[in-house]
C-alpha cells in the first residue's frame, strides 16, 4: 500500500494520537500471535482485529492525520472490517488484514517522530547491539575462537566507557572498528569451530545493523538538523542579499529596536 516516495510529515498532534491510541502496542502483539495455530487462534485474531479497528477509527476521527496517512489507514480499516464481516472467519484473511494495518499504523507513527525521538531510538538500538555483540564474542572465545588480546582488551575498555557515556559517537565508531577487526580475525576459524558459527553470524548481522545506525541513520539526522538550523538562521539574516537589494524604512528601523543608536545614526538628519 505504501509508496517508497511518501515522506509527508505528520503534525505533533497526529503523532501523539498514534501513540496514545495504543494501536502500535496492539499490533506488536499480532506479529507473534499470527504464527500460532489451533482452534483458538482465529478467535484471538478476531479479538485483536476488533481492537485495532477501534484504534484506527479513533485516529481517523481525531482529524489530525495528513491525507496520505488517512488514506492508508482507511484502506487498512476497510480490509479489517471485510475480514471480520465474512460469514466464516478466515485466519489467512485476518492475518493479511492485520499485517496491512500494522504497516499503515507504524508508517504513521514513524513519520510523526521528531528528529530527537528518532535519534533516541537509534541510540537504544545501538546499545542493544553492543550488548549482543559483546555476548557473542564472549561465547565465541569460550568455544575456542582465538581473538587478539590487544583488540579484545580494547573492545572491553570501550564497552565499559560507553556504559557511562552511551552517546559518544567517536568512541562508538572506534568500537565498531575494533569489532570489525575481530570479526575478520574470527571468520577463518569457523571451519575448525562450527559450534561458534551461529554466534559469529549473529555478531556479524548485529554489527551490520549497528553500522547502518551509526554511519548512515545518525549521520542523516545530524545532516538534516544542520540544514534546518542553517535555514532557520538564514530566515533571520539582517544583511542585504546583494548590492542591488533596496532598503526600506522597515529594514532600517527593525534592527534598531531595543538597541542604542549608533554614532552614525545621530549624524543623519
Amino acid at each position: 500500500m505504501s509508496n517508497a516516495g511518501d515522506h509527508d510529515a505528520l503534525t505533533d498532534e497526529a503523532r501523539s494520537a498514534v501513540l496514545a491510541s495504543g494501536a502500535l502496542e496492539n499490533l506488536k502483539q499480532v506479529s507473534f500471535d499470527t504464527t500460532s495455530s489451533g482452534k483458538n487462534d482465529v478467535e484471538d485474531l478476531k479479538q485483536q482485529a476488533e481492537t485495532v479497528v477501534e484504534n484506527i477509527q479513533q485516529l481517523l476521527d481525531g482529524g489530525n492525520l495528513d491525507d496520505s496517512a488517512a488514506l492508508k489507514l482507511s484502506a487498512a480499516l476497510t480490509k479489517l472490517r471485510g475480514a471480520l464481516g465474512n460469514g466464516k472467519l478466515s485466519r489467512a484473511a485476518l492475518t493479511a488484514a492485520l499485517s496491512e494495518a500494522a504497516a499503515a499504523v507504524n508508517g504513521a507513527g514513524d513519520k510523526g517522530m521528531s528528529a530527537q525521538q528518532k535519534e533516541a531510538q537509534l541510540w537504544q538500538q545501538i546499545e542493544a547491539d553492543n550488548k549482543d555483540i559483546d555476548d557473542d564474542f564472549e561465547k565465541m572465545r569460550k568455544a575456542g575462537i582465538n581473538l587478539n588480546d590487544g583488540l579484545w582488551n580494547k573492545h572491553k575498555e570501550l564497552m565499559e566507557y560507553l556504559k557511562t557515556h552511551p552517546r559518544d559517537i567517536a568512541k562508538q565508531k572506534e568500537l565498531d572498528a575494533v569489532d570489525d577487526a575481530m570479526l575478520l580475525q574470527a571468520e577463518p576459524q569457523m571451519a575448525k569451530h562450527p559450534e561458534a558459527k551461529p554466534l559469529f553470524e549473529d555478531a556479524k548481522k548485529k554489527s551490520d545493523d549497528r553500522h547502518q545506525a551509526v554511519d548512515r541513520d545518525l549521520a542523516g539526522i545530524d545532516k538534516n538538523t544542520s540544514i534546518n538550523n542553517s535555514v532557520s538562521m538564514a530566515d533571520f539574516d539582517e544583511n542585504p542579499k546583494s548590492a542591488n537589494d533596496k532598503l526600506t524604512m522597515n529594514d532600517v528601523a527593525s534592527p534598531l529596536v531595543g538597541q542604542k543608536p549608533k554614532p552614525t545614526s545621530k549624524q543623519m538628519g
